[in-house]
This record gives C-alpha cells, sequence and structure tokens, in this order.
C-alpha cells in the first residue's frame, strides 16, 4: 500500500491515546528512509508522513500533514528525552 493511502487509514479504536510509529529499513544503503506516525490528540489521531533522500548528506524530501517547524520541535524534545 502506497504511504499516501496509508496515511488516510484510521487507528483502530483498541488503540485509543496511544502513539504508533512506522520507519523504513535500510534507509542508509537505500539511501531513503520513511517515518509515518499516528498521535493521539484529543479524541481523534494526527497522522503525519516524512520522508528523506540522501545524496552527499540526509535532506527532507516529502512532509505530509505537518511542518518543518513541527518535525523540528519532534526531534527537538526526541534530543531532550535521551538526555535524561
Amino acid at each position: 500500500m502506497e504511504s499516501v493511502f496509508a496515511l488516510e487509514r484510521r487507528v483502530p479504536v483498541e488503540t485509543a491515546n496511544i502513539a504508533l510509529a512506522w520507519y523504513s529499513g535500510e534507509s542508509q544503503k537505500n539511501g531513503r528512509g520513511s517515518l509515518m506516525v499516528y498521535l493521539p490528540s484529543g479524541i481523534e489521531y494526527w497522522p503525519w508522513y516524512v520522508s528523506w533522500d540522501k545524496n552527499e548528506s540526509w535532506r527532507l524530501s516529502i512532509a505530509k500533514k505537518i511542518t518543518i517547524q513541527q518535525l523540528s520541535d519532534f526531534q527537538a524534545l526526541g534530543r531532550e528525552v535521551l538526555t535524561l
């Protein structure tokens, strides 16, 4: 299933209030990586998708339903959590 269609699928009710994430494998080898996330937001979920390509360095190539600033905020929060 293509990511665009998968992004529109709904998370089952049984997983209420749980963040779910899927990421691509072998990104270094393929020169491409992706991440699809479902975050709980009130009674609904906020689904988003990002993809990176690598030439000389990694570059964000696709961002669906998330802004670059929001993605940057998540990255900063992740780094902060890892240093606790």
